[in-house]
């Protein structure tokens, strides 16, 4: 699980091992095929900055 933490801490610096658990469903690994299906309907949305 700490690999997953270390890894999401990249887009999400102030997660705590809490999170991790809850989006692994208390699971100690997720196989990529399970990644896969919990990501497949989200969207990166990137904002242009103005300035």
């Amino acid at each position: 699980m700490s690999e997953i933490k270390k890894r999401l801490q990249t887009f999400y610096k102030d997660i705590t091992t809490r999170e991790v658990k809850f989006l692994l469903n208390n699971q100690p690994e997720i196989t990529f095929d399970e990644l896969f299906a919990l990501l497949k309907d989200n969207q990166l949305t990137i904002q242009r900055c103005t300035g």
